[in-house]
């Protein structure tokens, strides 16, 4: 985080999050992780950068990391709509329905 937190410094929450999801919708999951880590660095409870983050990795096909990004998610609010569906297509992939 130490390097996220220094390349980021001066943008805004809500700047790296829309930048973030940006990123994710243009293909390009690695790019999004490093601004949704760098909200986390921030503000570590921050639900929707967590989401974004699952949501990279599963794009990147890191699918246990992306399960786990989700799972802590869901710990600290069980509604998240995109960690729902994360999971699920999660699921879906390998086939556990």
């Amino acid at each position: 985080y130490l390097g996220c937190r220094l390349l980021f410094g001066s943008l805004s929450v809500d700047r790296l999050l829309a930048d973030g999801a940006q990123a994710l919708r243009a293909g390009h999951p690695a790019v999004a992780l490093r601004h949704y880590d760098a909200v986390l660095a921030r503000e570590p409870a921050q639900a929707e950068a967590a989401e974004g983050r699952g949501l990279a990795l599963l794009a990147a096909g890191r699918h246990d990391d992306a399960a786990r990004a989700f799972d802590a998610v869901l710990a600290q609010d069980g509604k998240r709509w995109r960690a729902l569906d994360g999971q699920a297509r999660i699921a879906d992939h390998a086939g556990d329905y």
